[in-house]
């Protein structure tokens, strides 16, 4: 066991994000909030030693995470907001920092 010294946050789709999925792909119409949140994205930034810090390395990666997010349910590009600055990202994720992370693998 080892401990990796970055700090994870995890993402969870909102209304917002189901909103514009149902919009975007007509065959989305059956997927409830429940399933887009049942497995949300873990994501390592780098060590931070606060909050202030895990802040500001999720502002940078935002738009990143947003664009994957996004591929990961429906791939037409046509279809993705526009914006995808920090603000927005906030409509649609919410958003958690966990400072221990810890490999269990050889």
């Amino acid at each position: 066991m080892r401990f990796v010294n970055r700090t994870a946050v995890v993402i969870v789709p909102g209304q917002r994000y189901l909103d514009w999925l149902h919009e975007a792909d007509p065959t989305s119409a059956r997927i409830s909030l429940l399933q887009v949140q049942s497995e949300p994205s873990v994501y390592l930034l780098p060590e931070c030693d606060n909050d202030r810090q895990a802040m500001a390395s999720l502002r940078k990666a935002c738009k990143e995470i947003f664009i994957h997010e996004l591929d990961s349910w429906y791939r037409d590009t046509e279809t993705w907001p526009k914006q995808m600055g920090f603000q927005e990202f906030k409509r649609w994720f919410d958003y958690s920092f966990h400072s221990v992370v810890i490999d269990l693998c050889p």
